[in-house]
């Protein structure tokens, strides 16, 4: 954000000024709207935002050229010098299935319902979060049952 050094304030700090995109997302993490409380909790540890300034980032991918805007890699940053990062992207073929071995009939936040060879449909359980005052053991198991009655409810017999 830039800053107006005869006044000393900051600009676009001001309600009806822009902002940043650094700080709308800052402000959207922080509120109590469903999506933030659900990705704060999804994160184990939380997230600390740190900005390198002036550096140099080379990065090492699969494919030549640059990167579309929005696109994701997955790898690895290594610090080379003081001023200088290296991505390495993650090397690994993803290998795929022609024949998904017990697929997925539903994915949900509690539950998930698999189709066996058979063909019968199965529930399996999702790892719980940490559990904290706010949510505990009992807490997840309400939550999986209601979600079970309404997947159950999806369901033809």
């Amino acid at each position: 954000m830039a800053k107006d050094f005869i006044t000393g304030k900051r600009l676009g700090a001001e309600k009806h000024e822009p902002k940043s995109v650094g700080e709308v997302i800052k402000i959207c993490l922080q509120s109590n709207e469903p999506l933030a409380a659900a990705f704060r909790r999804r994160i184990p540890g939380g997230l600390y935002p740190h900005t390198e300034l002036c550096v140099d980032l080379k990065l090492l991918t699969r494919k030549p050229g640059g990167m579309n805007e929005g696109e994701l890699l997955g790898g690895a940053i290594v610090r080379d010098d003081d001023d200088h990062f290296t991505f390495i992207e993650n090397a690994r073929l993803q290998k795929t299935r022609q024949n998904k071995r017990n697929p997925f009939v539903y994915r949900g936040v509690r539950v998930n319902i698999h189709r066996g060879k058979d063909g019968t449909l199965y529930p399996t359980f999702n790892i719980p979060p940490a559990f904290t005052g706010d949510f505990s053991f009992k807490d997840f198991c309400y939550e999986a049952a209601d979600e079970l009655c309404i997947v159950g409810g999806l369901m033809k017999e």
